[in-house]
C-alpha cells in the first residue's frame, strides 16, 4: 500500500541572521527574529500558495535557532529568560507544535476568509475551499478571546499557562489523492445474529467473490473478535447479547475463529480485494502504545492491508499522535 508519510515531508528549512522559514509539503512557517517579540508566519503551499495567519508570541526570538532537522521534522530553541525555553517544531505533516516552559500568549491575526469556522474550548478551525487552518491549545489553556472569525483580519488571544502545549495546524498537508478517490470502492461485512444475512461473523467466499467484482477494500466490523461472552464460548444470537459481548473494546484482538479468519484474508487477497479490520483506538480498552502494538501484531498475524478506526480520543493531542504513529 502506498505510504502517506513518503508523500509529506520537511522540504526546506534556511536561517539567516533576521529570520527562519522552514517549509514542508503543505506549508511554510516564517519565524521573524528582527522585532522585539517573535512573530510566525504562516503559509498555505497547496492548492493555494498563500498567508493564512500571523502569530506573535510575546518572547523575542534573539536566541531562536535550529537544533535538529530532517525529512519528518525541525526543531527549534529559544530561551526565555534564566533557564526556561521555548521549543518549537514543524512536523512533515504542517502541524507546528509549542511547548514552552513559560506562560505564553499567542496573538493571533488572521488573513484567511473563512467560509467555515469551528471553535470550542479554546479550539478553532478555519477552512475554505482551498484549505485552512486549526489552533489547539493542549495544555495550560488559561483564557481565549475570539473576535470577527467570518471577517478578515479576525484575532485570537490565548493566555497559557506554564509547561504549556499548543498546536497549529495548515492544511491541506498534501495534494489529495483524486485516483484513491475514484479507485477504492469498499465493502463492509458485519451482522447482528447468526440467523441474521449476511452469516455470522464472516463472510462465505462466495460472498466476498461477488463482491470483488464491483468493490476492492473489504471492510471487516467488530464482531470478528472475541469479547465478553465469546471469550467464555457463549454464542452471540440478538443484538441484546451483542451489547453484552462489546468485542469492540476489547483489549486483545482475538478472533472469534481463527480459521475462518485466515480463510476470509486468503479469499479476499485472492480476489484482488485488501481487507481491514474494525480495531478502534476510541472504544478499545488498550491505550497508546499498547494499542498501537496490538495493531501491528495483528497486521503482521493475519496479513490484514490496513485497519478501520470510527474514532480516535477526546483528546486532540491523542488523537494526532495515534494517527500519526498508525
Amino acid at each position: 500500500m502506498l505510504d502517506v508519510r513518503k508523500q509529506m515531508k520537511v522540504e526546506s528549512v534556511t536561517e539567516d541572521s533576521s529570520e527562519i522559514t522552514v517549509v514542508t509539503t503543505g506549508a511554510k512557517y516564517v519565524f521573524d527574529k528582527s522585532g522585539e517579540a517573535g512573530r510566525i508566519y504562516c503559509h498555505q503551499q497547496l492548492n493555494e500558495q498563500r498567508l493564512l495567519a500571523t502569530v506573535d508570541l510575546g518572547y523575542p526570538f534573539s536566541t531562536l535557532s535550529v537544533e535538529y532537522k530532517d525529512d519528518a521534522t525541525c526543531v527549534l530553541h529559544t530561551t526565555i529568560g534564566g533557564c526556561g525555553y521555548l521549543r518549537m517544531q514543524v512536523n512533515s505533516d504542517s502541524l507546528l507544535d509549542f511547548y514552552c516552559m513559560g506562560a505564553l500568549s499567542p496573538a493571533v491575526s488572521g488573513n484567511l476568509l473563512p467560509d467555515y469556522s469551528a471553535e470550542k474550548n479554546g479550539h478553532i478551525l478555519l477552512i475554505d475551499d482551498s484549505g485552512g487552518i486549526g489552533f489547539y491549545p493542549c495544555r495550560g489553556l488559561e483564557n481565549v478571546e475570539v473576535s470577527n472569525l467570518i471577517r478578515k483580519g479576525w484575532q485570537i488571544n490565548y493566555n497559557l499557562q506554564p509547561y504549556c502545549r499548543f498546536l497549529v495546524s495548515v492544511f491541506p498537508p498534501r495534494p489529495f489523492d483524486e485516483e484513491r478517490l475514484l479507485t477504492d470502492r469498499i465493502a463492509h461485512h458485519g451482522s447482528v445474529n447468526q440467523e441474521d444475512p449476511p452469516p455470522y461473523p464472516y463472510p462465505p467466499d462466495d460472498m466476498i467473490e461477488e463482491a470483488s467484482k464491483y468493490t476492492n477494500v473489504l471492510t471487516l466490523h467488530e464482531m470478528i473478535w472475541q469479547g465478553k461472552r465469546t471469550k467464555a464460548g457463549q454464542p452471540i444470537t440478538c443484538s441484546k447479547e451483542l451489547y453484552e459481548d462489546m468485542p469492540w473494546s476489547c483489549h486483545d484482538y482475538v478472533p472469534v475463529d481463527e480459521e475462518e479468519m485466515r480463510r476470509v484474508v486468503a479469499t479476499a487477497h485472492a480476489s484482488g480485494m485488501r481487507i481491514i479490520p474494525y480495531m478502534s483506538p476510541f472504544y478499545s480498552v488498550a491505550k497508546g502504545k499498547d494499542f498501537l502494538d496490538r495493531i501491528e501484531a495483528a497486521l503482521e498475524e493475519y496479513g490484514f492491508d490496513g485497519v478501520y478506526f470510527d474514532g480516535t480520543a477526546m483528546d486532540v493531542l491523542d488523537s494526532y499522535e495515534i494517527i500519526r504513529a498508525a
